[in-house]
């Protein structure tokens, strides 16, 4: 029996009670999903940005010479 008589052992306290911790939790930015040459950043917003570091040939435009 325990102290207070309900037979029931109370959690410790240091103990999280079903709650998540700041160290069990997973992480804000995960690197799955990442492509190589690929750099990622977040602007002032929080929004997420993908830029290649792979310079891409520049479009061709304009009409085509006869």
């Amino acid at each position: 029996m325990s102290m207070d008589g309900t037979g029931m052992v109370p959690p410790p306290a240091s103990g999280a009670a079903g709650a998540v911790t700041s160290q069990d939790a997973t992480r804000r930015n995960p690197k799955q999903g990442l492509r190589s040459g690929m750099k990622v950043d977040r602007n002032r917003h929080g929004i997420r940005r993908e830029t290649s570091l792979i310079p891409k040939p520049p479009k061709k435009t304009g009409r085509k010479k006869v």
